[in-house]
C-alpha cells in the first residue's frame, strides 16, 4: 500500500485502511529537504551573524552579498576563511600516521589531529572580478569567514636578530623588512624564506610581493 497522509494524520487514498500485526511503516525521507547548515560571517561586513547556506553551490561572494557586502574600512586582501576539519580529513591524516617514514613527519602529524579548524587561502579580488568561478570557492557547513580593516604593518619573525613588528611602506623590497629585524641570523636560510598573507596563503619570498599584514618567516638551516 502506498498511502498520503494529510494535515492530523488522516489517510487519504484508502478509505478504512487499519494497520494489523506485523505491518511495516515505511516513511520516505522528502528529495527535496535537506539540513540548515550554518556559516558565521563576522568583521567589516554590513550585516555580520549565522547565515543558513540555500543551496550546495553557494559561493564567498554569494555569502558576502547576503552579509550586505563590505564596509569601506574592509581590507580584501585580508580575507580569511576557516574551515572545519571534518571526519574525512581526519581520517586521512591517521592513515597517513600509520605509514609515516620518520619521527618528524609523524610529529607534524601528530600537530595537525590537534588541530580542529585550519585556514583555506582565498584571493577575494579575483573572487570579486569573476564571481563563480575557480576564485570564488564554495563555502561549506561550519565554514568562518572574516573580513578583517586594513592591518598598515608587516611581521617578520623567525631566524632574524631582532624578530620584529614594522609599518608597511608601499613598494618596498622583502629585504628592506628583512632589514628592519637586523638581517638573517647566522642560523636563518635567506633562500627558503617564506611570505604567510593575511588571507592564509603562503608564497617565496623570491616571487612574493609584500602586503599590509604579511608576515615574512626566515626558516633555521635545519629546516632544510
Amino acid at each position: 500500500y502506498s498511502l498520503t497522509l494529510k494535515e492530523g494524520l488522516v489517510i487519504e487514498g484508502e478509505t478504512g485502511f487499519v494497520l494489523r500485526p506485523y505491518d511495516i511503516v515505511t516513511i520516505h525521507r522528502s528529495p527535496d529537504y535537506q539540513e540548515q547548515k550554518i556559516v558565521n560571517v563576522s568583521g567589516e561586513v554590513r550585516y555580520g551573524g549565522t547565515y543558513i547556506l540555500s543551496n550546495k553551490e553557494e559561493r564567498l561572494t554569494d555569502i558576502l552579498n547576503r552579509a550586505g557586502g563590505m564596509t569601506k574600512n574592509a581590507y580584501i586582501n585580508g580575507v580569511q576563511v576557516i574551515r572545519k576539519v571534518s571526519k574525512k580529513e581526519m581520517e586521512i591524516q591517521r592513515l597517513k600516521l600509520e605509514v609515516a617514514k620518520n619521527y618528524t613527519d609523524s610529529l607534524e602529524i601528530i600537530n595537525s589531529l590537534q588541530k580542529t579548524t585550519y585556514n583555506v587561502g582565498v584571493d577575494l579580488q579575483k573572487a570579486l572580478n569573476n564571481p563563480g568561478s575557480s576564485s570564488d570557492i564554495v563555502i561549506q557547513e561550519g565554514d568562518s569567514i572574516y573580513v578583517p580593516q586594513l592591518n598598515n604593518v608587516v611581521k617578520i619573525s623567525g631566524e632574524v636578530m631582532f624578530p620584529n613588528t614594522v609599518a608597511y611602506v608601499d613598494g618596498k623590497s622583502p629585504q628592506f623588512y628583512i632589514n628592519q629585524a637586523g638581517g638573517v641570523s647566522t642560523n636563518g636560510k635567506k633562500s627558503l624564506a617564506y611570505i604567510v598573507y593575511p588571507n592564509g596563503q603562503v608564497g617565496k619570498i623570491r616571487r612574493g610581493k609584500i602586503l599590509p599584514g604579511c608576515e615574512i618567516v626566515v626558516p633555521t638551516k635545519r629546516e632544510q
